[in-house]
């Protein structure tokens, strides 16, 4: 009974030993592919997608090389005209050219971008397009540097940008103003507060600074009896109207006393233009300002007569 018992003992471990290797080898993977039918294998896969890039960005204008001595002022714009160059390993027909777009930005703010989103395919090769986009810079852009981005999506929508050239703005600073002569109805002698029949005397910021106005006034002389005038010290300018108004309600009539010397500039408070599309004509906003004449006091010597700026010369507007 021993000897039985350890001679199954003797077959178990041998048998135990044989399962090992068996095992190891993929011996029964390949049994049961042999009784099912099926076996298994592993299989390794690579894919490679080809990723488009924009490899190259120029300016090609000539106002976008020299646009510091180019640049309009307003009411005008300045066209720059950007090339890049797309790239795509897959080929050139997987490049969306209706994705193709240029934005330029201000670095300052980022807040101010100028962008053509309908960039013109010009050339193609076997792997790559060319494509120009003309982008318009307007006369109140800030000044400083601008940043490119261009940028297009091939057709697995996967998106190559281009962000490595940028573009400088000058400053500009101008103005315009109408109408040219400010005209007062008739008034009395010793008369107070005769406001003008024809302003506001606008003024239109054609540059892209913010500037403050100030006024240098003449004396107003009789054009029949020189020896009797207007004062320029006489005369103030706001930026704030009453209409038709008399007296205290007169707020032209509060404002910014004029020079009483000749020479001598006047800083009209409030007075000011910021940068912007002055063409909305949205009054004191958007590179715009007004401002309206009141003539406080009207000396009691006066004659009936023309009052002129022929003798000491015109008013003049400093920014």
């Amino acid at each position: 009974m021993k000897e039985r018992w350890g001679g199954w003992a003797v077959v178990l471990i041998i048998i135990a030993l044989l399962f090992v290797p068996l095992i190891s080898a993929g011996f029964f993977g390949d049994l049961w592919g042999k009784m099912t039918g099926q076996a298994t294998r592993n299989v390794g896969l690579n894919i490679s997608v080809a990723v488009a890039k924009i490899t190259y960005v120029e300016n090609n204008s000539a106002s976008a090389k020299s646009i510091a001595t180019t640049l309009n002022s307003g009411p005008a714009f300045t066209s720059i005209l950007i090339n890049f160059s797309a790239y795509q390993a897959a080929g050139q027909e997987y490049l969306n050219d209706s994705t193709a777009t240029v934005n330029i930005s201000f670095f300052s703010t980022l807040s101010e971008s100028r962008v053509n989103s309908t960039c013109s395919m010009t050339e193609k090769g076997t792997l790559y397009k060319n494509y120009t986009c003309n982008v318009s810079f307007w006369w109140y852009d800030s000044a400083g540097s601008w940043g490119i981005n261009a940028s297009i999506l091939d057709n697995f929508s996967i998106m190559a940008s281009n962000k490595t050239m940028n573009i400088s703005i000058p400053s500009l600073t101008g103005f315009d103003s109408g109408p040219a002569n400010l005209t007062l109805p008739s008034i009395g002698p010793g008369s107070y507060n005769s406001t003008s029949n024809n302003d506001p005397l606008v003024l239109n910021n054609t540059g892209n600074q913010y500037v403050n106005i100030s006024i240098n006034a003449t004396d107003l002389v009789g054009e029949t009896t020189p020896s009797l005038r207007l004062y320029s010290g006489n005369f103030s300018m706001s930026t704030f109207t009453g209409g038709a108004c008399s007296g205290g309600a007169c707020l032209e009539c509060v404002g910014n006393q004029m020079n009483k010397t000749s020479g001598n500039y006047v800083n009209i408070t409030e007075g000011n233009l910021t940068r912007g599309n002055y063409t909305i004509n949205t009054g004191n906003t958007n590179g715009q300002e007004g401002l309206y004449l009141c003539l406080r006091y009207a000396g009691s010597e006066l004659t009936s007569q023309s009052y002129s700026i022929a003798s000491q010369g015109s008013w003049t507007i400093r920014i």
